[in-house]
C-alpha cells in the first residue's frame, strides 16, 4: 500500500469566491510514485491524482512535469481531502492519496495471484509402466521398456480470479528422469512407448525410453533395488494484464522395487 499526503493549500477570499495562494506544482511526481494536479475554483481545490507507472525508470519529476506519463500507463487513485474553515481569510486543505502496491496494472496484485494459482496446481504422482513389470524380476541384459501412462502426459492449469483481474499457471511435462538403482540415470524427453505384445517383439529395445541391466542385484554391492522416477514440469504464467512469463520447474516422483536376476541356459543335444 502506497500513501502520499500533499501539502496544505492556502485559500484567500476574493469577490464572492476564493483563490489559491499556495499549491503543489501543476504536475508533480512524488517518491512514493504518484502524480498529482490541483484543480482549484470557488472555495476549494480538488486534487486529481494517478499512481506512477511502475515500469518507468527515469526517476521522479517535479516542477512543470516535463516527463508526465501517458494516461494509459498510470493507475487512477482515489484522493481524500480534508479542508478547514478559513481563519483570517485563509483556509487549508490536506489531500491524501492511497494506491495498492501491484505488479501489474488495474490495481491487481498479479504476483499474489500467480503464487496462489501455483499453489493450487494439482500434479499427479507418476503412474509407472514397464515391461517386464516392476515388482517382478528383471533379467540381466534383457531390454526393459519404461513409460509413464500417456493420460498423465498433458498440461495442468490452475486459475485464480479476483475483482479486476485474473492469473493462470500451467505446468507442462517436459522429461522423465529414471534412476534405475544400478547407478544409471535414464532421461527421456517424453513419456516413453507403452509395450504392446501384439505390436512389439520380445527382446527388442524400446525406441525411446529403456534400459538394460548389466549385473544382477546380488552382484551390485551397495546398489539399491529400487527404481526412482521424477517427472519434470515446465511452469508458465499469464494474467489478465497481458503479461506472462516462466516460473521455476516443478517435479513429481514415485518409486518401485525391482529384482535383477541372471538367467542361465543349458544347451542339450538330442
Amino acid at each position: 500500500m502506497r500513501t502520499l499526503t500533499l501539502g496544505r493549500i492556502g485559500l484567500v477570499p476574493t469577490a464572492g469566491a476564493f483563490a489559491v495562494v499556495t499549491a503543489v506544482s501543476s504536475v508533480a511526481y512524488a517518491d512514493e510514485g504518484f502524480m498529482a494536479k490541483p484543480e482549484c475554483g470557488s472555495a476549494s481545490c480538488e486534487i486529481r491524482g494517478r499512481s506512477r507507472d511502475p515500469g518507468r525508470s527515469d526517476g521522479p519529476v517535479t516542477g512543470n512535469g516535463e516527463r508526465p506519463p501517458s494516461p494509459d500507463s498510470a493507475q487512477p487513485v482515489e484522493p481524500e481531502s480534508h479542508c478547514t474553515e478559513p481563519v483570517d481569510g485563509i483556509g487549508h486543505c490536506t489531500t491524501t492519496m492511497t494506491s495498492p502496491a501491484t505488479t501489474g496494472g488495474g490495481g491487481v496484485d498479479v504476483e499474489a495471484l500467480i503464487d496462489e494459482a501455483r499453489a493450487q496446481l494439482e500434479l499427479p504422482e507418476p503412474a509407472i509402466g514397464s515391461a517386464p513389470p516392476m515388482g517382478g524380476d528383471m533379467v540381466v541384459r534383457f531390454p526393459v521398456w519404461l513409460w509413464i501412462e500417456p493420460e498423465q502426459w498433458e498440461p495442468r492449469t490452475a486459475d485464480v480470479s479476483v475483482d479486476g483481474g485474473s492469473a493462470s499457471v500451467t505446468a507442462t511435462p517436459r522429461e522423465v528422469i529414471w534412476d534405475m538403482g544400478d547407478g544409471t540415470d535414464v532421461t527421456c524427453s517424453g513419456p516413453g512407448t507403452v509395450y504392446d505384445p501384439a505390436v512389439h517383439t520380445a527382446g527388442d529395445a524400446s525406441p525411446d525410453c529403456g534400459h538394460s541391466y548389466e549385473l544382477s542385484s546380488k552382484n551390485r554391492p551397495g546398489a539399491e533395488d529400487t527404481v526412482q522416477t521424477r517427472v519434470v514440469w515446465d511452469v508458465a504464467w499469464e494474467s489478465s494484464t497481458g503479461e506472462g512469463g516462466e516460473l521455476e520447474p516443478m517435479e513429481t516422483a514415485a518409486d518401485r522395487g525391482v529384482e535383477v536376476v541372471e538367467v542361465h541356459s543349458l544347451v542339450v543335444e538330442g
